[in-house]
C-alpha cells in the first residue's frame, strides 16, 4: 500500500419510479467535476491519483430498485478485483446529493470491507452541510467540509506525516472518542484557476472518452440531431450565487459573491477539449453562467473562435438555465437581441430559462413591473426565429401558495407553450442548506421524519404531502403538471 495512491470514486445515480413502475428520469451520468477538481489538486500536488466512476462503467444497467428509487451503475463489490489491486491508501467518495445519501453511504460500508485499512474521506455540498448524517450511518474516515481543492491536499499530507496534527487543518471533520469534530472553516477558494484531472477522468482503462451526449443530456430535446454518439462535458466556470432565493442553498453552499475562472483560462480549457478531447457537446453546469462579464466575454471568444475557424461541428446548451432578466435590457426592458445573437453565434442549440413562477412574492429575481407576460411571449418568438429552442423551467409547491397562484402559473405555462419547446415542471424539494429547510425542518425537529422519507424517494419529482408547504395537496399539484410531460425523461 502506497501512502501516495489515491483512488477517487464516483457514486452511482439514482431515479424515481413511478407508481407503473417505470422510471421519471431517464438515467444521466454527468461527467464528474468533483472527481476532475479533487484530482487535479492531487495530481497537482504530487500525489498518484486513479478514478472510477460507479455510473457509467455499465451505461444504464439497473443495479438495485428499492421502494420507489432505481439505482444505476455498478457496486464496489462488482469491481473488488480491481480495488483491491490497487489497494489505495486514500479512498475519495463525493456526496453531492442529499437524496442519493444512502448511495454513498453503502459504498463506505462495503469499501470497508474490502478496504479495512485505507482512509475514506467523503466530499460534496451534502456532506459539507450534513456531515454528522454520514458519521451516524456509514462513519467514513473524515468529510471534507467546502471547497476541496485545498483542504484535501493538507489533510493527505498531514495523514502521511511523521506526526500528524489534524487540528491544523482548516475545513474538516472527523470523530475522536466518539465525538464529531469540526476544525475551523476554510475560506472560499477565490481563484478557480486551477488544474483539473482531464486525462484521469475523462478518458477510461481503455483509452476511450467516458461521457457521450447519450448519456449526459437531461432530456433528448438537449441533444444535436447530427451529432451521435459524441463526447460531452460540463462547462463549471463558476460558484457562488447572490440571488439568496429560499428554496435553494447554492448561496448559503457557495457564497453569495460569484467567483469564477478567468476568461482566458476558462476558453484555454474550451480549446484543450475541443481539440485534444474532440469535446462535441458543451453543457453548463453552472448558476451563473453569463451572468458575470467573464461569462459573456467566453461566449464572445466562443463566437469569434467559430466565425475565424470555421470549426462549428459543437454545441453549447445551458441545462442549468438562465435568469429571465438576462433577456432584457436593465433600464428599457426591451428585448436584448445582442445577448440572444451571442447565444446563437457561440453554437447554442437550445437555451434553458428559469421563470419558476409568476407570483412576485416567491420570485423577486424578475422585475414584474417592467416584464409583462406580453414581452416574455415576444422573447420566445424571437428565439423560434432564429432557431434556438428553449425549455422553460417552472416551479410549484412555494410555501403558503394558493390554489390561485398555482392555477396563474399553470395559465402561463399554457399562454407561452405554442412558442417554446418544452415546459419542465419541478417541485420545490426542502434541501438541506436553504432557507425553507431551516424553517420547516430544522426548527420543527423533523430531520428524521425527512431522512426516512429521503429514502422512499422524496425529490423534485416526487412531491410529498408531509413538506408539502402549499394550501393545495402534493397529489393535485402533481396531476396539474404531469399533462406537460415528465422532466428529463
Amino acid at each position: 500500500m502506497s501512502d501516495r495512491l489515491i483512488l477517487f470514486i464516483s457514486p452511482n445515480k439514482s431515479g424515481i419510479i413511478n407508481q407503473a413502475g417505470n422510471p421519471v428520469q431517464k438515467h444521466r451520468s454527468s461527467v464528474s467535476l468533483p472527481g476532475l477538481t479533487i484530482l487535479g489538486a492531487l495530481e497537482n500536488g504530487g500525489f498518484e491519483c486513479e478514478f472510477i466512476d460507479l455510473s457509467v462503467l455499465s451505461e444504464t444497467r439497473i443495479l438495485k430498485k428499492t421502494n420507489n428509487v432505481v439505482i444505476y451503475g455498478e457496486s464496489i463489490l462488482d469491481n473488488r478485483e480491481k480495488i483491491c489491486e490497487l489497494n489505495p491508501r486514500f479512498v475519495l467518495i463525493t456526496s453531492i446529493f442529499s437524496f442519493e445519501q444512502f448511495i454513498v453511504d453503502k459504498i463506505v460500508v462495503e469499501l470497508k470491507m474490502v478496504l479495512p485499512e485505507s482512509i475514506i474521506i467523503l466530499g460534496g455540498i451534502h456532506a459539507s452541510i450534513k456531515p454528522e448524517w454520514h458519521f451516524e450511518i456509514s462513519n467514513p474516515n473524515f468529510i471534507v467540509l467546502g471547497d476541496g481543492e485545498e483542504t484535501i491536499v493538507e489533510l493527505i499530507k498531514e495523514l502521511i506525516s511523521d506526526y500528524p496534527q489534524l487540528n491544523k487543518v482548516k475545513g474538516i471533520a472527523y470523530k475522536r472518542n466518539g465525538k464529531i469534530i469540526k476544525n475551523a472553516g476554510r475560506e472560499k477558494l477565490r481563484k478557480l484557476n486551477q488544474p483539473w484531472a482531464y486525462q484521469r477522468v475523462l478518458l477510461n482503462e481503455s483509452g476511450e472518452y467516458r461521457y457521450n451526449d447519450i448519456e449526459c443530456n437531461k432530456h433528448p430535446i438537449y441533444l444535436n440531431k447530427d451529432i451521435k454518439n459524441q463526447n460531452a462535458f460540463s462547462l463549471f466556470g463558476s460558484r457562488g450565487c447572490p440571488m439568496k432565493c429560499n428554496f435553494c442553498p447554492s448561496s448559503y453552499r457557495d457564497g453569495s459573491i460569484c467567483r469564477h475562472m478567468t476568461t482566458d483560462y476558462l476558453f484555454d480549457q474550451f480549446l484543450l477539449l475541443r481539440n485534444q478531447y474532440k469535446v462535441s457537446i458543451f453543457s453548463n453546469q453552472s448558476d451563473t453562467f453569463a451572468f458575470t462579464e467573464e461569462g459573456l466575454l467566453f461566449l464572445e471568444l466562443i463566437s469569434q473562435y467559430r466565425k475565424e475557424t470555421g470549426d462549428v461541428e459543437f454545441i453549447l446548451n445551458n441545462p442549468n438555465a438562465f435568469f429571465l432578466n438576462q433577456f432584457f435590457h436593465n433600464r428599457s426592458y426591451q428585448i436584448n437581441i445582442g445577448f440572444i445573437y451571442l447565444l446563437k453565434n457561440a453554437g447554442f442549440n437550445i437555451i434553458t430559462i428559469a421563470i419558476e413562477t409568476t407570483i412576485k412574492r416567491f420570485n423577486n429575481k424578475v422585475n414584474w413591473s417592467n416584464i409583462s407576460f406580453g414581452k416574455i411571449i415576444d422573447l420566445f418568438k424571437e428565439l423560434k426565429k432564429i432557431g434556438l429552442r428553449t425549455d422553460v423551467y417552472m416551479m410549484y409547491g412555494f410555501e403558503d401558495q394558493t390554489e390561485k397562484e398555482f392555477y396563474k402559473d399553470l395559465r402561463f405555462a399554457d399562454m407561452i407553450l405554442p412558442w417554446v419547446d418544452l415546459i419542465t415542471w419541478h417541485g420545490l424539494a426542502l434541501l438541506p442548506g436553504s432557507y425553507y429547510y431551516f424553517k420547516h425542518v430544522e426548527k420543527k425537529n423533523k430531520e428524521n421524519e425527512y431522512r426516512r422519507l429521503l429514502k422512499s424517494g422524496y425529490s423534485f419529482f416526487q412531491p410529498s404531502e408531509e413538506f408539502n408547504l402549499t394550501n393545495i395537496s402534493a397529489n393535485k399539484l402533481y396531476e396539474n403538471v404531469k399533462p406537460f410531460g415528465q422532466s428529463w425523461l
